[in-house]
């Protein structure tokens, strides 16, 4: 995202003191802070202010519930990787051990 939008969106929650008119990303981005107890840093003196850890963290935290969230939407177990599923022949899907993989 760029500055220019992180200041819009800062603007925007300070004047409304709410996040409504926000995406739901952006929601989640605050929700986030907002638990991490950095909410009020963030809107005092913007995500700039944030150590890089801190914001490390908030974007691990906003991947694995756009995971689990695409998860639900779509009935998939979020805890069984892509690399670990095949697809038989007759559609069905099992799950591969690392051991039963195909050396190459």
């Amino acid at each position: 995202m760029s500055k220019n939008n992180t200041k819009k969106e800062l603007k925007l929650i300070r004047n409304s003191n709410s996040l409504e008119d926000l995406t739901t990303e952006q929601k989640m981005k605050y929700e986030i802070a907002k638990e991490l107890g950095l909410y009020e840093q963030v809107i005092e003196k913007g995500w700039q202010s944030l150590s890089a850890k801190q914001t490390g963290k908030i974007g691990g935290m906003m991947t694995r519930r756009k995971k689990e969230l695409q998860a639900k939407e779509h009935h998939i177990d979020p805890s069984v990787s892509k690399e670990a599923i095949r697809t038989d022949v007759d559609g069905t899907n099992d799950v591969l051990k690392f051991e039963d993989s195909p050396k190459l």
